[in-house]
């Protein structure tokens, strides 16, 4: 899918103040006139409100747009409390479709969806009641489901009624914590800034790295109180594949280590345990499919961590590999991985 690399700092960013109490629900989209429905059904469906839908499609060629209007003309004269609007842009991203999103919102509190997923009927309510209770805390987020295709969920699971707060530092181990699970308070929205758009693998982790590094604690409702689909259909946030992915893969190590940078978590136990183990599976996806460089790169910076002698001494082999055909490293990692197989049997 193309991109738009237009400057962020050129384009305007979102404005400070919210209406009281509104909640907005921003919906990216590319070609999702089959499955987009179901999306703005479970908004719909919210026990929440006031409520407003901004669907940004971003550049989509087949029928979305005449599904989305047709939506809105449904719900215009039975829903007072519920505004929607329907936002075309050129294709840019899914990154761009979000900040455009955030630049449109008028709420007081942001709930991301994307168009082929669902959110369970309570989740904005119960979300924002966490936020209510617990002033000092800008995010609450839940557990997600998933369902196969067409089969939308329908016995989600029971969510018990205690809240529990969290230190953020907790969640970084946490890669869950993605796009739709959570609803953000509009200043903390503002205060991260925009979503990046130009990273083409996990930018959606890399977003919520810099809100858990922003904020010193967080809310957890225990429970599945929104849904993934599962399809093999193309998605906004595809990651590429092969050599270039392995590459991004690297890439979005160091930028998950810029990203909390400024708030000083950079050396947080929890934060190091996190990037060592990134920093390993990309430096591996990197070797296999013979990335030497981008390996190499991976190397530098994960030994820049406080990272522990054991995985400095992993590097090192790491950093031999890299100097070898990559035929030599998958023999090796081959025969390193039947042996931990094998030796799993014996302890």
């Amino acid at each position: 899918m193309p991109r738009n690399h237009q400057s962020r700092d050129a384009r305007p960013w979102m404005k400070a103040n919210g209406h009281p109490k509104l909640a907005s629900v921003i919906i990216p989209t590319y070609n999702r006139a089959g499955m987009i429905g179901d999306a703005l059904r479970s908004v719909v469906a919210q026990d929440y409100r006031p409520l407003e839908i901004i669907v940004i499609d971003d550049g989509s060629s087949d029928d979305t747009a005449a599904v989305v209007h047709n939506f809105a003309r449904e719900i215009e004269t039975s829903h007072d409390d519920l505004q929607m609007r329907y936002i075309a842009q050129p294709n840019a991203g899914v990154g761009a479709a979000r900040n455009h999103g955030l630049i449109e919102a008028n709420g007081q509190y942001i709930q991301f969806l994307d168009s082929d997923d669902v959110l369970h009927p309570n989740k904005l309510r119960m979300h924002i009641d966490c936020l209510s209770l617990h002033p000092d805390c800008d995010y609450a987020f839940s557990d997600m489901g998933d369902f196969d295709n067409d089969a939308l969920p329908h016995n989600w699971d029971v969510v018990p009624p205690k809240e529990q707060v969290l230190p953020s530092v907790a969640c970084y181990a946490n890669s869950e914590i993605l796009t739709m699970v959570g609803v953000y308070r509009r200043s903390l929205c503002n205060r991260i800034g925009p979503w990046a758009e130009d990273i083409q693998l996990g930018e959606d982790e890399h977003y919520s790295l810099r809100v858990l590094s922003a904020t010193d604690y967080i809310v957890y409702l225990p429970g599945d109180l929104c849904a993934h689909r599962h399809h093999r259909r193309g998605r906004l946030s595809d990651p590429i594949r092969n050599r270039e992915a392995a590459r991004s893969a690297v890439d979005l190590c160091n930028r998950l280590v810029g990203a909390v940078r400024p708030y000083h978590r950079e050396n947080q136990p929890a934060f190091v345990s996190r990037m060592e183990k990134s920093y390993t599976d990309a430096i591996i996806d990197c070797l296999a499919v013979g990335e030497s460089a981008s390996a190499r790169l991976g190397i530098y910076q994960c030994s820049r961590l406080r990272i522990s002698i054991a995985r400095r001494a992993r590097l090192i082999l790491f950093g031999f590999f890299a100097l070898l055909p990559r035929d030599c490293f998958n023999s090796f990692w081959k025969g390193w991985l039947g042996l931990r197989k094998l030796l799993s049997k014996w302890v």
